[in-house]
């Protein structure tokens, strides 16, 4: 082992060690020669110090000349240590006594082996930049400098001592969903903005130096100390062993690993940024580097595009991919030229607002604006983009199965007049006029007035907008508007094209699932059997609508006991599916998935599952996890879960399914809300009650505070069964004001005869029978009995 050279050796050794460690590699070469001039055993020891300083051993855990050791008890200046709280490739970390004030800091020493004259003179100045920062969010720098020891100068940061755990061990312990990470994240680019107008530069931003407090706010460590050691890229945050990458270089950006400190500025920051969001979102980081080696790791970080956030989970697709992308972008010209830019972008995402990174076409800022009022206000963009899309669909329908140019031709000016419809329409509405907030509703409203007004000579015109309109209607739960727009769209083709024709067989599917809705199941399954048995005879067997229908017939049978039939009608869907489309066909999914619930109704719920996580799977590729078809596999999911006693399973897709719609729908929307029923029955079923109340509790407060019109109806199904929770729970005054209010909703909304109405009025007379009233009681259950009856037909 070498001996150590003399103390002013020593000196001039790490002077120029310092120095020439902070330029780029290809001027090394020449400053140092000029710098030792003919000392060549100067020039051979800080050569020999660079090489010792970049080998893959343990040069970062011990300096090559001074052994660094500090006990507690230990004094460096006013500051007495406690014990070791961490260590890196730059120093070590110490919890330490301070005497004047009294206070518990965080000291960070420098390694005596890296200390030069010129870092030392650099402390005192930094220390007063990085005195210039105050923010709730970053971790006050009390003092930066440099002392005498035993061992000779050794330079120190005393910083505040925060207790907390890293940004991404805290989300994860939480198991936090999407959006309160994200409201974490944009505290934390708020904390770095605030110092990047004080004029510093963080530059070793890592979840391991952002920790979260109790309460919750998050805390940047080690601002300005990279800056206040000349970013010493190598000494801060590279340390190799065995050939493996285990520093921070994943967070460096491009400018960063390149090693020229001219290059770096506050978008480098921004980069390190992008990257801790990355990981906290998807749980790992934008380059899977393994056991690369540095140089490898570098030329990833420069030449290799990251992953994509939504290649990770397709919850992620749309504008936090873009966000994230765009703060990863290798160019910084391209990259968001602030934090605050990068904050404000993922403020607007989670206000539904549109986000910079992107061009905002029309339609993308009617739809935001949409999702923004999905839980007070709909507006007029909103009615816009519900009725438009809905005519999209069935005009799209149309024309995909119109094989005659002429006809195509029609389809296509039908079209144009049912949008200038829409159009008219729209414009017409002024809140001012309405003196309140414009409805989804009221737009619907006006659009029926002036349908029944204008288009009376233009029947198929005025056909397609009554099934629009009705459509819309049924969707919002508002049935006894639906109902005469959708009775009115088949009588017109009734009389233009008779029962046979595709349109017409359309008009009776819409009719037949707003019967569905309302829960005359019989009725139900008789017309689908109506619609099948033309369907088969005017399209084939072969023709996907056919294969909808026989979908459409085995719920409808189920839901009358039928399981049976069922099976039966669900098992045909699957064999013609399979000779005419491939797996992930959206027909084939939706006839397996109702196979699944015929496998829960047969009491099979292990087959159940394994036919659900297929079309989980299926619908995640093609859809994405947030999609309402892929939630509504979950659920399925759940269930089958639950019907093998698998509780913590099923619970756990119940809470992401309600995460899940929360992100896309909002806390408020009815899909949300039947959700988050689900769970609140799951918990019920372990006689989990306080927790299956709580949940109870939470929904309906949801449900009053909403004023989506189908949030009523909603309102009247949760406060049923809570009303039920209670009276077993035997709090009988509570359970019976819960299930009269009940009654009251869902009569005026579902209706006397829906099953869920009829259940209602049978815990009513549960209720009354366990008070000992009897004449209530009867008097409830022949309600009841009556209700039962099946519906008549139109």
């Amino acid at each position: 082992m070498k001996s150590e050279p003399p103390p002013g050796r020593a000196d001039r050794i790490r002077e120029l060690f310092g120095q020439v460690r902070d330029r780029p590699l290809a001027e090394r070469a020449a400053f140092l020669a000029e710098a030792c001039g003919d000392d060549l055993e100067l020039q051979s020891e800080v050569e020999s110090l660079l090489a010792e300083s970049e080998r893959p051993d343990d040069f970062f855990e011990k300096p090559p000349w001074e052994s660094f050791v500090q006990t507690t008890g230990t004094r460096i200046g006013r500051y007495r240590i406690e014990h070791l709280l961490a260590e890196g490739g730059m120093g070590q970390v110490y919890v330490a006594r301070q005497d004047d004030p009294e206070r518990r800091v965080a000291l960070k020493l420098i390694r005596p082996g890296l200390i030069s004259k010129d870092l030392s003179r650099r402390f005192e100045q930094e220390a007063r930049i990085l005195g210039l920062m105050h923010h709730p969010g970053i971790a006050q720098v009390h003092e930066a400098g440099t002392v005498q020891t035993d061992h000779g100068p050794q330079s120190f940061f005393a910083m505040e001592y925060i207790e907390g755990r890293p940004i991404t061990h805290h989300a994860r312990d939480q198991a936090l969903d999407i959006g309160a990470r994200l409201s974490l994240f944009v505290q934390v680019c708020e904390a770095v903005h605030h110092a990047h107008q004080k004029g510093v530069i963080h530059r070793d931003l890592k979840p391991d130096n952002i920790l979260v407090e109790n309460s919750g706010r998050p805390r940047i460590l080690d601002f300005g100390v990279a800056r206040a050691t000349d970013s010493d890229l190598r000494a801060t945050t590279l340390q190799t062993g065995m050939g493996q990458l285990i520093g921070t270089v994943p967070y460096m950006s491009p400018e960063q690993v390149v090693g020229d400190p001219a290059e770096l500025d506050t978008r480098s920051d921004v980069y390190a940024l992008g990257v801790v969001c990355y990981e906290l979102l998807a749980g790992r980081l934008p380059h899977e580097f393994g056991g690369t080696s540095i140089p490898e790791a570098a030329r990833m970080i420069l030449d290799e595009d990251a992953a994509r956030l939504s290649s990770i989970d397709s919850a992620f697709r749309g504008d936090i991919d873009i966000i994230i992308s765009k703060a990863l972008e290798k160019n910084k010209q391209r990259r968001y030229q602030s934090a605050a830019q990068l904050a404000a972008d993922v403020e607007r995402y989670l206000s539904d607002q549109p986000i910079e990174a992107r061009k905002a076409s029309t339609f993308y800022q009617l739809r935001k604006f949409a999702r923004r009022n999905r839980g007070l206000v709909a507006g007029i963009a909103a009615a816009f983009v519900l009725l438009v899309l809905g005519f999209a669909t069935t005009t799209w329908q149309a024309l995909r199965a119109t094989a005659n140019a002429r006809q195509a031709e029609d389809r296509w000016a039908e079209a144009e007049e049912v949008t200038g419809f829409l159009e008219g329409v729209l414009s017409s509405i002024r809140p001012q006029d309405l003196g309140r907030d414009v409805l989804v509703q009221d737009v619907l409203d006006r659009a029926s007035q002036t349908l029944a007004n204008e288009l009376s000579h233009r029947p198929k015109v005025a056909a397609r907008l009554h099934e629009v309109i009705g459509r819309a209607y049924r969707e919002l739960g508002l049935f006894a508007g639906a109902s005469p727009h959708l009775a009115s769209a088949r009588e017109i083709r009734l009389s233009l094209f008779g029962e046979r024709h595709p349109d017409t067989l359309r008009s009776l599917y819409h009719l037949a699932l707003l019967d569905r809705a309302q829960g005359f199941y019989p009725k139900v399954a008789d017309c689908f059997r109506r619609i099948l048995e033309i369907s088969r005879d005017v399209l084939g067997d072969a023709d996907p609508f056919t294969i909808e229908i026989l979908s459409h017939l085995a719920r409808a049978s189920l839901d009358t006991g039928d399981v049976e039939g069922a099976a039966a009608a669900i098992e045909e869907a699957l064999e013609t599916g399979r000779r005419v489309f491939d797996e992930s066909h959206a027909v084939r999914v939706d006839s397996m998935e109702t196979l699944a619930r015929v496998r829960v109704y047969q009491e099979n719920p292990a087959a159940a599952q394994e036919l659900f996580e297929r079309c989980v799977e299926l619908r995640c590729d093609s859809l994405g996890a947030s999609h309402p078809d892929t939630l509504r596999a979950m659920n399925g999911l759940a269930v089958a879960l639950s019907g093998q006693k698998l509780w913590p399973e099923s619970e756990a897709i119940h809470r992401r399914i309600i995460s899940l719609k929360e992100e896309r729908m909002g806390p408020e929307h009815p899909q949300t809300l039947s959700s988050m029923y689900n769970l609140a029955l799951h918990l019920k079923k372990q006689f989990r009650h306080e927790a299956s109340e709580a949940l109870f509790v939470d929904a309906i407060g949801r449900a009053r505070a909403s004023s989506l019109p189908d949030c009523y109806w909603c309102l009247g199904t949760l406060l049923s069964v809570y009303g039920h929770l209670l009276l077993t729970l035997e709090r009988f005054e509570e359970a019976e004001e819960k299930l009269l209010e009940a009654l009251e909703i869902m009569t005026g909304t579902i209706g006397p005869k829906h099953m869920e109405t009829v259940q209602c009025v049978r815990w009513l007379a549960t209720l009354y029978q366990t008070l000992g009233q009897p004449v209530k009681a009867a008097a409830y259950t022949a309600l009841a009995d009556s209700s039962e009856d099946p519906a008549p037909g139109d």
